[in-house]
């Protein structure tokens, strides 16, 4: 696939650190536009780090770099803090949680994640267990957003794979507590169980548990290829390219492995899509024919390259192409129709598009003098 120079130069930089040399003030500035944009510039910095440090770069792009280190620094303390908080509200239920997504990358520091931003902590926990966390979290000082929202609770707890978001009163930090990786009313319903009896000790974090590798590469695909919207798609995607050598998947047997695992799941299209996808837009290997035999017919694997690949990249004039606009939109669409059956779908919608007019027109009103 044919990439705009700027994305496949930051691309680039970030699976290989050494290509940073040489790299002009102009290239500089694309890149750090397009690593803000797609939440790579903690990446981005520890790249030119490996590359032989910030020396080797203009003065006024290492100055940028090393603020974005300080920022790294400060998210992995704060991490360090709420996984701390939540082990001692935990202490008493007897319930050990599962890291997931960023913050089970940088509890486990992970090399490729050193950088790896992100704006929540996910848990996952066994569904019955979930009133028990959830009651000890708001001990603590969580509460659920949307507590005066009959409807939007009724969506979350009975349809979706998560509860409400939890927020804390003081210190403003989101936790996004999972009993799945999957709705409950999805057309690629998962087990969450299944995940969470397999999960691992976190060494540097006592009172946590991660996925194995190859559910949390299963986990990367499927949320980046079943979600609504994708804004941060360019970061996952490396990120399941990182899981993919991790995973050893690059070996015919490591490759099996994976393939069985998604197939025992019931997400081997996600690792289809997403390994595709990362072959497509960033040069992974291709999938292998284990992998392979998860595709959709020829007509859809077209439409959905050609959606993902205006998808994909991070919304910025350096890599938009035309269609950007609908694709995203088709994102959107397909990944409602994903996560629910048609009859409850349009329901939602209806409900949310009035919802959302009065909001608006409520604003609108506060806003007027006149009004």
């Amino acid at each position: 696939m044919i990439k705009p120079a700027a994305l496949a130069r930051l691309i680039e930089v970030i699976r290989r650190p050494a290509t940073i040399h040489g790299l002009s003030v102009t290239d500089w500035d694309d890149l750090i536009r397009l690593a803000r944009a797609s939440g790579l510039a903690g990446r981005l910095a520890n790249a030119a780090n490996a590359a032989g440090g910030l020396g080797q770069v203009p003065d006024g792009v290492a100055r940028y770099l090393t603020a974005w280190g300080f920022v790294t620094d400060k998210l992995e303390a704060d991490l360090r803090y709420e996984l701390d908080e939540i082990r001692q509200a935990l202490a008493g239920t007897g319930i050990t949680p599962v890291l997931l997504k960023g913050a089970a990358y940088s509890a486990s520091r992970q090399a490729w994640a050193v950088g790896r931003h992100y704006s929540d902590i996910d848990l996952m926990v066994p569904f019955e267990a979930l009133p028990a966390v959830e009651r000890a979290l708001l001990i603590r000082g969580w509460q659920p957003s949307h507590r005066d929202d009959p409807y939007t609770q009724k969506y979350y707890r009975q349809w979706m794979h998560e509860i409400p978001p939890l927020s804390h009163v003081h210190r403003g930090t989101t936790i996004d507590l999972h009993h799945a990786i999957t709705p409950r009313t999805s057309r690629i319903r998962s087990d969450g169980s299944t995940l969470v009896a397999a999960a691992e000790p976190i060494a540097n974090a006592p009172g946590f548990l991660k996925l194995t590798d190859i559910d949390q590469l299963i986990h990367c695909a499927t949320h980046v290829f079943s979600d609504t919207e994708i804004p941060k798609g360019l970061r996952d995607l490396l990120d399941f390219d990182a899981l993919l050598t991790q995973c050893h998947a690059h070996d015919e047997v490591g490759a099996q492995r994976i393939a069985d695992r998604a197939a025992t799941l019931g997400l081997g299209a996600m690792v289809f899509l997403a390994w595709r996808q990362a072959h497509r837009l960033i040069d992974t290997p291709p999938p292998p024919a284990c992998v392979r035999r998860f595709a959709p017919n020829a007509i859809s694997l077209a439409a959905l390259d050609a959606i993902y690949a205006r998808a994909l990249p991070p919304e910025h004039p350096l890599c938009d192409r035309p269609g950007a606009g609908l694709a995203r939109t088709a994102v959107l669409l397909r990944g409602h129709w994903l996560r629910m059956p048609l009859h409850l779908l349009v329901s939602h919608l209806i409900r949310k598009s009035f919802s959302g007019a009065l909001a608006q027109a409520t604003d609108e009103k506060k806003a007027d003098p006149q009004g």
